[in-house]
Formats: C-alpha cells, structure tokens, sequence
C-alpha cells in the first residue's frame, strides 16, 4: 500500500506577479477616476480661457476691496505697511493693532473691512484664512467673532466653490490630475458618510481647505453638503484662534510673539476630540452595517479572527463575490 501526500505550493514568483498586478489596477482605477471627472455636468473652457477669466475675477475683487479700503480714514504711512492679507503670525498680529486704533472711532468700517477680507481669502484659497479669526477675535466681542469666521469661511467656501465648478475642471485635470483623483475615490469611498467625512477635513487641517473647496464641485459634492460642513466643522479652529486674545488674563495679543503661544496642549486636545467624535456616526453606522451583513453571511465566510462572519477582516462587501479556497492534501491510497 502506498500513500501520495500531495499540497499546492504557490511559487514566490506568483506572489510578485499578484503585487504587480494589484499596483495596476490601482493605476487603473485610478485614471478611471480622472476620466469620470470629465463626465460630470458643467462646460469644460480651455486652459486659457479658465486662467484668463480667473484672473479677471481674481484683479476685480482685489480692485473692488481697495475700493472699499479707500472709503476707511487716512492712515498714516507706518499703518499702511501693515494693511496686508495675514500670511503669518506676525502680520495678523500687526494688522489687529493697526485696526484697533480705529475700531472705536470707525467701528462699521471696520467690521465690513474685515468681513470683506476674510471672504476674499478664503474665496481664492489665500493663506491666512484662521489667522483672520485671530484679528476678529481681537477687535470684537466673542459671540461676534465667532459668527463673523463662520459666516466668511462658509461663504468663502461657497464661492471657491462655484468659481471650480465654473473655471476650475480644466485647470484641475490638468495641473493636478493624480491628487484629484486620489481625491475622487476617497469621497466615493465616504459616499455614504460624505457629511461626516467633510465635517472631519474641517476639523482637522489634514486636507486644505482651498483644495476641498475647489475640487468638490468638480467631484460631485453636493454644494449644500459643503456649506453645512463647512459652517458646523470650523468652529472649534475659531474658537482656538479666537481666544488667543486672551492666553491668560491679562494678555493680550500685543504680548503675543509667536504662534505656539497662541495654541495650547488643552486646544489641541478639544480638536482630537472633536474630530475624533465626528467619525463616531461613521463607525457606528458601519458596525452595524457589518451586523446585519453578517447575518445572511454564509457559514463558509466566517472570519477565524473573531469565529463570526465580519465583512471587514475578510474584505468582504455586499458588491463583491468571494471565493474561499482550501488548499488540502490529497490523499491517494493504492493496493498492489
């Protein structure tokens, strides 16, 4: 009698070609992404003519907000160094002690200069966008200031927005294909948590805010998602900024040097928080998502991690197929 122990044994030859493979359907899918983005309703304007009506809507803007500036009373030649957009710490800084001198005296004036400003940047994606909560927070009250950097975030939002969905398609496909579509298939991937996904980017400076503005439209974001989003999910970033008036009593931002002043271990630690509590609903939504597929998950599926059936160790979604397969020895028993 003679027994044959036979095993299949996968070479290591088919395991790189499996990776290669894997790396090309990535790519793959990836251009499939990009090209979907063509197929999205809207008029598609030629390079040029998208830069040219950008920079026509961008110079009409600036030129209508030193309109507006002209209207302010005279500053003298030292003050007027500082009347500049806040790219750093620094100029915020200079540019709150500018206005202050001139908040009492011309306190409309200044509130509408403001308002103006923080919309014009985050309409066009400028850095400094939260450093203008600091200046708010700096020249007016509290509630004020907090309402005011929601407002503008929220219509700057709105307005880049509308400015990609107009001009931006082009420009975008063609500059900035691959982030585009890594940015495609993660919002198809939060599709059905789309509001949670974008509540948590506000929250958390992980994605840019400019690029989640322009490229939403383009992707197929719902405006109304965005706008939502954007206004619930900027609080806790304005409230930091704008309590960093006052970092302890007494001080205010003429005694701030430096940014890390201005952010606290104790804010920082609110923001985790906060943004780890907006994925609550997301995680709650797909564990029982996963509960009710494992249900009718068949008993061959089950997963040897937690001995029931989990769609989520196995990769195993109601869109795909799964075929498990057994590699067993053969056993062949022959007599003479």
């Amino acid at each position: 009698m003679e027994v044959h122990a036979d095993s299949e044994v996968l070479p290591a030859q088919d395991s790189r070609s499996d990776v290669q493979d894997d790396d090309e359907e990535e790519q793959e899918e990836e251009e499939e992404d990009v090209l979907q983005v063509y197929e999205t309703k809207g008029y598609l304007l030629r390079t040029k003519t998208a830069l040219t009506l950008l920079a026509v809507i961008f110079f009409g803007s600036f030129a209508s907000l030193i309109a507006i500036y002209m209207t302010y009373p005279s500053f003298t030649e030292e003050e007027s160094q500082y009347l500049q957009f806040p790219t750093d710490f620094d100029k915020a800084k200079k540019l709150g002690l500018v206005l202050s001198n001139y908040k009492d005296k011309y306190y409309y004036q200044v509130l509408g200069g403001v308002i103006l400003t923080y919309t014009f940047v985050m309409s066009f994606g400028i850095p400094g966008g939260m450093l203008m909560s600091l200046v708010s927070g700096f020249l007016f009250s509290f509630p004020l200031a907090l309402l005011l950097s929601c407002c503008c975030c929220t219509v700057g939002a709105t307005l880049c927005y509308l400015l990609g969905y107009l001009l931006g398609r082009n420009l975008l496909l063609r500059f900035m294909p691959h982030r585009l579509a890594q940015w495609s298939k993660a919002v198809q991937n939060h599709r059905h948590n789309l509001f949670f996904y974008i509540l948590f980017l506000r929250i958390t400076p992980i994605v840019p805010n400019w690029f989640v503005n322009v490229t939403s439209s383009v992707i197929g974001v719902p405006l109304y998602m965005l706008s939502v989003g954007t206004f619930i999910g900027v609080v806790p970033p304005c409230c930091v900024w704008i309590q960093a008036r006052v970092k302890v009593a007494g001080t205010t931002l003429q005694h701030l040097s430096t940014a890390s002043e201005v952010i606290s271990l104790e804010a920082v630690g609110v923001i985790v928080v906060l943004a780890l509590m907006s994925v609550v609903p997301v995680l709650i939504r797909e564990r029982n998502k996963i509960a009710n597929f494992c249900q009718t998950c068949p008993s061959r599926l089950k997963s040897s991690r937690c001995g029931k059936c989990c769609g989520r160790s196995n990769a195993i979604t109601e869109e795909q197929e799964v075929v498990v397969e057994e590699t067993k020895p053969t056993i062949i028993i022959t007599s003479d």
